[in-house]
């Protein structure tokens, strides 16, 4: 459905363009659009669970360090899909169960292993998409820029929303696994 869809917008933007690109197109419209069901589906699931507040802290975490650290790609869009929701709904259930029990100097700790293993790590190299050297210096340095702008705003989260906290720290523990399975 994804593939077809994508076609049938790449045939009109070919209709303007040049035939060579309806290929490039397709790609890319099946990558937008899979990315707007995937992050539509997480802030439906949020919604449905009055979890909105989580549902946004895991995209607004997610989707850029993600774009720069690579790791684990799944084989089709709807494995991805999967994955991705499951994940979440992981994380949220491990804030119930984890936050209130934990103390924040755990959580900290936690979050500087994690983050000096993903900044030592990133960018993981997938063999299916490899990337230039240069590249892989640029996502390095990116992803450790989005590091410490996440790492500051778990540290604004933990004054009053431990929650919120607690989950964000567990996303970028569970974002370790992403970087692992390659």
């Amino acid at each position: 459905m994804l593939y077809k869809m994508s076609v049938k917008l790449a045939k009109k933007l070919v209709e303007h363009s040049e035939d060579k690109k309806e290929d490039i197109y397709i790609y890319g419209l099946e990558l937008i659009i899979s990315t707007i069901i995937g992050l539509s589906s997480i802030l439906l699931i949020s919604y449905m669970l009055s979890e909105l507040k989580s549902g946004l802290i895991f995209i607004i975490m997610f989707v850029p360090l993600r774009l720069f650290t690579g790791g684990y790609h799944a084989t089709t869009y709807g494995k991805c899909f999967v994955i991705s929701n499951c994940s979440y709904l992981i994380i949220l259930v491990l804030k119930y169960m984890m936050w209130d029990n934990t103390p924040s100097g755990i959580w900290i700790g936690l979050l500087i292993i994690a983050s000096c293993y993903i900044a030592a790590n990133a960018p993981v190299i997938n063999q299916a998409q490899p990337i230039s050297e240069y590249k892989q210096m640029h996502s390095k340095r990116i992803a450790r820029y989005i590091l410490i702008t996440e790492i500051a705003a778990i540290a604004i989260l933990s004054a009053d929303q431990k929650d919120l906290m607690s989950m964000s720290v567990e996303f970028i523990l569970g974002f370790v696994g992403y970087m692992d399975i390659v």
